[in-house]
């Protein structure tokens, strides 16, 4: 969107609002612009520019979705636009509401700050009027959107708003419920069942369509393959292993096919995503048309047949999560020709394997497309997020059963500190003494850095204390000094030192200041530029700082599996 905000053209139904709060002195440049547009849409687009914050919550309970968007530009404003977004929180958790903040102040909190209060979008105070109208053109559509996710759900805007529908959202619907979206059978046990929901939030209907996360063998034991065919307008894809002697996931001859959009490997959630209009998941034995073992079902527009979590399929979680395991180090290994992205071109081994010598029953043969897309013949009515996975249950290497556990529960003895060889090996530690447990004196020694202020403007200071170091690079940095009176251009001589295990290394660093931000009860931000001093060390020594934080980054993500 280039020139101004969109109109809500959809007839019959909720238009959204956009409704600017704005409190400061200094206002924006780009908000004269917004005005006029948005007065120049009067008759098309409901708006209201406020500068009373207690007016806010009226004006967007108004109306269904909104657009809000606030000004900050000094700290004497925050706590009254953080109390906004206190007050349209129910707003903004609904998916109803999206706010955006034209953000003034330079401090490295209010960032976070905005966004634990659900802010979306921060845009910088300057910013022009062409990306203002982009964000806002974004904003429009995923407010329309998560409203016509709601009413496809049955469930009243209104009741979302109050908070009442998680409730509803979260309730199982009844087995063999026939006014229920999902109808739940009892599990069949079938060898090859290797496909777990994690939870029933993983089903959800959008916009018409089915969105299903889905637990399976990962992106490195095999592949989606499109086929020749397609079943009621929803194209068809075959799982394939990567190799095609593998029999890890395929006990016995046979194939998975699902009829929908390609399945996409979600790797924030470890699962994939299923996408389907009038989904269908089926076995089929080789050789044969007729479907051996349906695990997913659309009997009826807008129905979904689904059966629990079989003990097959819990047996298959151990393999599972080792081919996850083996997906998440092929996407890190170095090189382009090891990177998986859920879905890629099968090697020549696959090529050949496995070739289609039959046409499922129901389906009819079609030419390949070739595109991602696959649900219809038809483009879509509406656009949607088909990459929104919000509120889906991921996989953290532990499932959850559907079904309620009647067996009494079994202590698991093994102890938290016990020795596992595979573990110093992934955590890349030397000399180990005991396989994952004691390891070498380097891999967990005690890393120090610190920049004490000595002298300032020549002048030798009273309190040499170490600072807090807020960002650090070879030629700047931002400190956290107490409380003082600093000014641009003052020039400072820090004596740096640092400390890993029995190295120790002391040097002087001349600093010059650029920006200065009071802070009210933390001190002063102070940023400056190093304009002296032993650059090449301190280069060396965040080398060291990155390298130990790859480190720990790598080790809590195998402890957390652990």
């Amino acid at each position: 969107m280039d020139s101004a905000p969109p109109e809500n053209q959809t007839a019959n139904v909720d238009r959204v609002k956009m409704v600017v709060y704005t409190k400061s002195t200094a206002q924006p440049p780009v908000m004269a612009a917004l005005v006029q547009q948005l007065e120049a849409q009067k008759g098309r687009l409901e708006y209201e520019v406020i500068r009373d914050g207690s007016a806010v919550l009226k004006s967007v309970e108004q109306t269904t979705m909104t657009v809000l968007i606030l000004t900050l530009h000094q700290k004497e404003e925050l706590v009254e636009v953080l109390n906004v977004l206190t007050q349209v929180q129910g707003r903004i958790q609904s998916g109803l509401l999206r706010a955006m903040v034209l953000n003034g102040m330079n401090h490295p909190r209010v960032i976070a700050l905005l966004k634990s209060k659900g802010v979306q979008e921060i845009m910088d105070f300057n910013t022009n009027i062409k990306a203002l109208n982009h964000k806002i053109k974004g904003a429009f559509l995923v407010v329309t959107q998560a409203f016509q996710r709601i009413r496809n759900q049955n469930i009243r805007p209104s009741t979302v708003v109050g908070g009442d529908a998680a409730a509803s959202r979260g309730r199982r619907p009844g087995r063999n419920d026939s006014s229920s979206e999902v109808q739940w059978e009892k599990p069949v046990e079938h060898a090859c069942d290797v496909w777990w929901i994690p939870s029933t939030k993983n089903l959800r209907n959008v916009m018409g369509r089915w969105l299903m996360d889905i637990l399976g063998p990962g992106p490195a034991a095999g592949v989606w393959e499109e086929a020749t065919f397609d079943r009621g307008g929803e194209r068809g894809w075959i799982w394939k292993p990567r190799v095609s002697t593998d029999t890890t996931f395929m006990p016995k001859p046979g194939r998975w096919i699902f009829f929908g959009r390609q399945p996409e490997f979600v790797w924030q959630k470890n699962l994939w995503a299923f996408v389907a209009k009038n989904p269908y998941l089926a076995y089929y034995a080789e050789g044969s048309s007729e479907s051996e073992y349906v695990r997913i079902d659309s009997p009826t527009a807008g129905k979904l047949k689904v059966y629990e979590n079989s003990e097959t399929a819990r047996g298959y979680l151990p393999k599972i999560q080792a081919s996850l395991e083996a997906s998440l180090k092929l996407s890190k290994a170095d090189g382009a020709a090891n990177e998986i992205r859920g879905n890629f071109d099968p090697g020549t081994e696959d090529g050949s394997v496995g070739a289609m010598d039959f046409v499922p029953s129901g389906a009819s043969t079609s030419a390949r497309t070739g595109g991602n897309y696959s649900a219809s013949l038809t483009p879509d009515e509406e656009p949607a997020d088909w990459n929104n996975h919000t509120g889906a249950v991921g996989f953290g290497f532990r499932a959850k059963d559907l079904r309620i556990d009647q067996n009494s529960p079994r202590a698991k003895w093994r102890n938290a500190l016990a020795p596992e060889v595979e573990m110093g090996a992934k955590l890349g530690l030397e000399d180990v003494k005991q396989a994952g447990i004691v390891a070498g004196t380097r891999s967990f020694d005690r890393l120090i850095l610190e920049l004490v202020p000595f002298s300032r403007n020549g002048v030798e200071m009273a309190r040499k204390e170490a600072l807090r170091v807020i960002e650090l690079t070879v030629d700047q940095a931002a400190l956290e000094f107490p409380a003082g009176d600093f000014a641009v251009s003052d020039k400072f001589l820090f004596k740096v030192e640092f400390r890993l295990g029995d190295v120790e290394k002391k040097f002087d660093m001349e600093w010059a200041v650029t920006a200065v931000q009071a802070v009210e009860g933390a001190g002063c931000l102070v940023q400056g530029s190093f304009t002296g001093g032993d650059h090449v060390s301190l280069a060396e020594i965040l080398k060291l700082v990155m390298q130990r934080q790859l480190e720990l980054k790598d080790f809590f993500l195998v402890a957390k599996g652990a």
